[in-house]
């Protein structure tokens, strides 16, 4: 069935004052904890813990506030430390799995820190009844120890009491949450700077985790160099960025060959790959995307990994991106790192 999922505001400025109360949660110590929130008048604040994260116990329960009864719907601040450089959505997106929830509605928003998700999802246990959620995550550099908070927003209700009203009060819930402290960094780690001039000028960056290996054999036609990034020991990704000069080959469809090759030599055979144009924002003069999985060893089994490839025209040279890592039911981590990494290097491309 349809959930209501307002996207927003049902009240008038009159209305905001009238039924809701501003929270400015300033109790830690740490001011990059304290957050603002809007919440209906006649709520309580539920007493919990008050800690930050750390690497040690990376997310804990910041706030959580209760509706009156019988409806009793909650809604809870959580903050997670994260150490990597991800989008909020994937990472939501992951850790709702962990907890069984079904996603029914959601949208993302784009920010410079990746994007930002808005969710509504349901819960089915055998001994409770079905619980509405609606998610919101907002990500901030944590600058005293390195990598990123996530300050995560549930708002949430046993569904036989999810109305119309009460989903107006979770909306207006996610839509003022806020950091009252923000760094104004948007990314969980610092970026590095790729920047050539031969064959093309080039710039782009990266997560400075990533190590950058260029091509010894690069030449005045042919620049190359790979990204890697290591998770626990394991590859989790590598990112190959490429300027191919239109003399050297002149053909688009047989640029990826020309870096899929040692795919081949390894036994990783993806499925058919088919480029399509894509509307660039880079200024090229003309672009192409494609995406596509490793073909699994049976039916049964995942696909061991994903591949992604732009390749672009700018003058006289192909510029080519690739990313290959492992997918997603075969390390989420990893493919979420993996995939804001090469996010990252297609915001920043430029070519002159």
């Amino acid at each position: 069935m349809p959930y209501y999922f307002p996207t927003a505001l049902a009240y008038t400025p009159d209305q905001l004052q009238q039924q809701f109360g501003v929270l400015h949660d300033e109790l830690p110590t740490d001011k990059a904890l304290h957050v603002k929130l809007i919440i209906p008048q006649d709520w309580r604040q539920i007493t919990v813990p008050q800690q930050a994260p750390t690497p040690q116990n990376p997310m804990v329960e910041r706030a959580a506030f209760q509706g009156p009864a019988p409806v009793s719907a909650t809604i809870r601040i959580q903050i997670a430390w994260v150490n990597h450089e991800i989008n909020p959505s994937d990472w939501l997106s992951v850790y709702l799995e962990t907890l069984d929830e079904t996603i029914v509605e959601q949208r993302h928003t784009k920010l410079p820190g990746g994007y930002v998700p808005d969710v509504l999802t349901t819960h089915q246990s055998e001994t409770a009844p079905e619980i509405i959620s609606r998610w919101v995550v907002i990500k901030d550099w944590a600058a005293d120890v390195g990598g990123a908070y996530f300050y995560i927003l549930q708002a949430s209700v046993a569904s036989q009491y999810y109305t119309n009203e009460i989903g107006n009060q979770f909306f207006t819930a996610i839509a003022n949450f806020d950091l009252l402290h923000s760094s104004g960094w948007a990314y969980a780690e610092r970026l590095r700077t790729l920047a050539r001039i031969e064959p093309i000028a080039l710039y782009t960056a990266f997560p400075e985790s990533w190590q950058q290996l260029d091509n010894p054999a690069s030449f005045n036609r042919l620049y190359q160099c790979q990204l890697t990034k290591a998770v626990n020991g394991q590859l989790a990704g590598r990112i190959t960025i490429a300027v191919v000069a239109y003399a050297a080959e002149p053909q688009m469809e047989r640029i990826p060959d020309l870096f899929t090759e040692e795919y081949a030599r390894q036994g990783i055979v993806f499925e058919p790959i088919h480029f399509e144009k894509f509307p660039n924002p880079w200024g090229f003069d003309t672009a192409w995307f494609a995406e596509s999985q490793q073909v699994p060893p049976s039916a049964e089994e995942p696909s061991g990994s994903d591949w992604s490839a732009l390749i672009a025209q700018k003058g006289g040279n192909w510029i080519y991106v690739e990313r290959h890592s492992l997918s997603r039911a075969v390390s989420p981590e990893a493919w979420a790192i993996s995939k804001r990494a090469f996010e990252i290097v297609l915001d920043y491309l430029r070519v002159n």
